[in-house]
């Protein structure tokens, strides 16, 4: 399991590095032309709000999960036996798996209905509406993944060696 895991976040890490540097290029090139010739690009910020930023956030939430990139505060847990801290990070990853579930499963719903009703989003160019849900639904898709790998790890062994936590190196 947790070798599939690991490869869907590394095509997700692949798939947001490119849409990075189409992001910077897109960005930039519009900049450029908005203010030497007076003529932006018209969709470029649509594409950036509508696909390219859902794309960063959520293809990066797994990955930065696994390698506790993460924002983690820690000024009640640390000072916690180390049974109370496993019961605090069992509760908190059911929390976020049951949350990053909801949100998986709501994009997804608005990604099958916009497909089926054939919405656009209006702007420019008549973006699909469904393909900005995608985004969401894979990366909040591909967490709820590891969450559940991670659980079942914790409960299995009382640790997972393949997520980093508090200063823990990572396998």
């Amino acid at each position: 399991m947790e070798s599939i895991i690991r490869r869907l976040e590394q095509v997700a890490l692949t798939i947001t590095i490119g849409a990075m540097i189409i992001l910077m290029i897109v960005i930039s090139l519009d900049a450029v032309l908005r203010y030497s010739i007076n003529s932006p690009i018209q969709w470029a910020a649509d594409l950036a709000t509508y696909y390219i930023m859902s794309i960063l956030i959520y293809f990066a939430l797994s990955p930065t999960f696994r390698s506790g990139d993460h924002i983690r505060i820690t000024l009640i847990s640390a000072h916690l036996p180390d049974r109370m801290k496993a019961i605090s990070e069992f509760m908190g990853t059911t929390l976020a798996a049951i949350a990053f579930f909801i949100i998986a499963y709501g994009a997804t719903s608005h990604a099958i209905d916009g497909f089926f009703r054939n919405e656009f989003l209006p702007g420019y160019i008549m973006w699909p509406g469904w393909l900005s849900y995608l985004p969401i639904a894979i990366g909040a898709g591909i967490l709820c993944l590891r969450f559940i790998h991670h659980l079942y790890m914790l409960v299995k062994f009382g640790r997972d060696n393949y997520v980093c936590l508090e200063d823990e190196a990572v396998e």
